[in-house]
């Protein structure tokens, strides 16, 4: 993984809400490719809540994470 990759990652897992869920578009909308996305799911960095909604591994997840990603 480039230096740029790890520097996205370490910001995306630093700056995540506690319980929150972020959507792919979010994440895309954010200079994270979809190919980024995939490989952070396939090493478990982040994990798939629904189609498109992602979560902090380990994180449990209610209804105020998921008004965070309707924010």
């Amino acid at each position: 993984m480039t230096i740029v990759k790890q520097h996205k990652l370490k910001d995306l897992v630093l700056d995540w809400a506690t319980g929150a869920v972020y959507s792919a578009r979010w994440m895309t909308a954010n200079a994270y490719t979809s190919q980024l996305i995939n490989h952070y799911e396939k090493y478990g960095w982040i994990e798939r809540v629904a189609r498109g909604a992602y979560k902090k591994p380990g994180n449990t997840v209610d209804y105020t994470g998921g008004l965070y990603a309707l924010q």
